[in-house]
């Protein structure tokens, strides 16, 4: 717009308003509501560094502003380029990035950003820096894309990860996964991926069909609105809880909803994810074992083929198990509220230790056991 125009031309330096704007000037398009105090619109891409204000008896009015761009720079990682990348985040914590058998492009975001190279370490400096995207540019099953935190409050972000081929370890302990998440196309995939937490609705996407024996997943927490969708089975996925979203693969052998203590908080292990299971692994079984420490609430689960034991500490309320094949064991420790079980084949076991309440289990096969100890 008009009124952007001056703003941008100057927006490295400071400038007084009153040569470039006059009292009839209506700011109000460059402003949205936002929080307490508003914000600029996504447009002016500028932090706001100081403000100087001329106060009178009708109020105050802004005499002074000065701009400061954040920019991108992007490193190389890997083969033949630095043997690791060092960086300070904006809370303080180190970061120390290394790649074994592979290169990886790494785009780092804030303002007066500088890289140097000292003995095979590029450190890249500057304010509020950022880890926005890592592109994987070559990688195999043996190679490792690894990160190490310390100081600070011990965890750093990373928005996106990518790339085509496949890549064997991401240990990532100390890394919260934000923004776009994981992307892997192509045949690409992630054989062991490790995390802090899953946040903000990202999501781990990998098209590649896998090693036969699955991939595994070891992250603590994972929150609402995160995707899991893949062309490989899991060998394992492990977290503390999943809040919300949605699973989607072949088969699972282990699914272990832990609960426990996270980030200093305890976490009861809640599951409120939706499942997608679409094939069985060598033995038929599309998920062999499932353990969820909290409850299970809301969510869709369709299992083509068999499952072996499923284990909830707590409830399972607003939620419906589908299964295609049969089902040995079904435990629920709590109550079994507005939910629905159907059972394709035949069900060895299914127990619940409190009430049901509102609840179906409708089997198409033998049922052997059925055990309700409250209420039905």
């Amino acid at each position: 717009t008009s009124l952007l125009e001056p703003i941008l031309n100057h927006r490295n330096e400071s400038f007084n308003l009153d040569t470039l704007f006059t009292e009839a000037d209506d700011f109000s398009e460059l402003f949205v509501e936002g929080g307490g105090e508003g914000g600029f619109v996504e447009e002016v891409r500028y932090n706001v560094m100081n403000m100087m204000v001329d106060g009178g008896e009708d109020g105050g009015r802004i005499r002074q502003l000065s701009f400061v761009a954040e920019q991108t720079i992007d490193v190389l990682l890997g083969t033949g380029e630095a043997t690791y990348v060092s960086y300070t985040d904006d809370d303080g914590s180190v970061v120390w990035v290394n790649m074994y058998y592979g290169s990886a492009r790494m785009t780092f975001r804030g303002t007066d950003l500088t890289q140097e190279t000292v003995g095979g370490v590029l450190t890249v400096s500057g304010t509020g820096v950022a880890l926005d995207d890592v592109e994987v540019t070559e990688s195999s099953v043996y190679s490792s894309l690894n990160f190490y935190v310390s100081g600070g409050d011990g965890v750093t972000e990373v928005k996106r990860i990518t790339g085509a081929d496949p890549l064997g370890f991401l240990n990532a302990s100390g890394v919260n996964l934000s923004g776009v998440g994981i992307e892997m196309t192509g045949d690409g995939y992630i054989g062991s991926i490790q995390l802090h937490n899953i946040i903000d609705g990202a999501d781990i996407l990998m098209s590649g069909a896998g090693p036969a024996g699955g991939v595994s997943v070891l992250v603590g927490s994972i929150g609402e609105g995160t995707d899991i969708h893949l062309g490989s089975g899991v060998l394992y996925l492990s977290a503390s809880e999943w809040i919300g979203g949605s699973l989607n693969t072949p088969w699972v052998s282990s699914l272990l909803i832990n609960g426990g203590y996270q980030d200093g908080v305890i976490v009861a292990g809640n599951f409120g994810a939706n499942v997608t299971l679409t094939d069985g692994d060598l033995w038929g079984s599309s998920l062999q074992y499932a353990y969820v420490a909290g409850s299970v609430t809301g969510g869709q689960w369709n299992l083509s083929g068999n499952a072996g034991t499923i284990y909830v500490v707590g409830n399972v309320t607003d939620n419906t198990m589908g299964f295609g094949g049969d089902v040995t064991y079904l435990y629920v420790l709590g109550d079994m509220t507005d939910s629905t079980v159907e059972v394709g084949g035949a069900a060895a076991m299914i127990y619940v230790a409190g009430d049901m309440v509102g609840a179906a289990v409708n089997v198409s096969g033998d049922m052997t056991y059925l055990y309700v100890l409250g209420d039905m």
